[in-house]
């Protein structure tokens, strides 16, 4: 069913009172929004979170490549110093769902940020609550999944986004922000065009076929 059209300049009007910086509409694979509300031009623009549900995108990729046998492989697996202890107990799935019960900060900036090294400072961090008994939002384990990805494919995660999900897609003008140790930051980080994320959202409606037309 159509989206009546003003439900849509409602949404146009919302994202302008709350400083949007683009807004993008599909339905059924066809564009129906596609304003850039800030003044700028057509350009990435820092996705922030969104970063991680990217990242999920890339460890199914993973998965369907049989670099991982699927998401609730145990960390332990990729990182043999998890063996001893609780942390035996993580898996991805819990990384990816906020519920590692690893210890994380609410902000970021205290720890995370002055961190020299994302993947370590979260490999190092102890644990909280046991592994898949509480949610909270954590971004240290997001930070880890990057990790998760090189152990798992042997690319950085934007080097693997660049081979697997990006390329294909046709999608070129994208940055990912990279930690002072190299690695890509799995929190947020990720800049892409606003038109380029939709497609993103319209590949996982699709069930991961790749539509490369621009």
């Amino acid at each position: 069913m159509p989206i009546p059209q003003a439900r849509l300049d409602a949404l146009v009007q919302e994202a302008r009172d709350t400083h949007s910086s683009a807004l993008i509409v599909m339905q059924d694979g066809r564009v129906l929004i596609d304003e850039i509300l800030d003044g700028g031009r057509d350009r990435p623009i820092e996705t922030m979170s969104v970063t991680k549900a990217v990242l999920s995108l890339l460890v199914g990729r993973a998965v369907t490549l049989g670099h991982l046998p699927g998401a609730d492989v145990p960390i332990s697996d990729l990182y043999p110093e998890w063996k001893q202890g609780r942390k035996r107990g993580v898996t991805l799935r819990h990384l990816m769902t906020h519920t590692s019960g690893l210890q994380n900060m609410p902000g970021t900036m205290p720890e995370i940020y002055p961190s020299p090294d994302f993947v370590q400072l979260a490999l190092c961090a102890e644990l909280e609550q046991a592994p898949g008994t509480h949610f909270a939002y954590n971004n240290k384990a997001a930070n880890l999944i990057c990790g998760v990805l090189e152990q798992a494919t042997g690319q950085k995660a934007d080097d693997f986004a660049r081979a697997e999900l990006f390329g294909p897609l046709g999608i070129e003008n994208w940055s990912w922000v990279r930690d002072r140790a190299g690695n890509p930051h799995g929190m947020a980080g990720l800049s892409l065009r606003p038109h380029d994320l939709a497609r993103l959202g319209q590949l996982a409606l699709d069930g991961g076929e790749v539509d490369a037309a621009p």
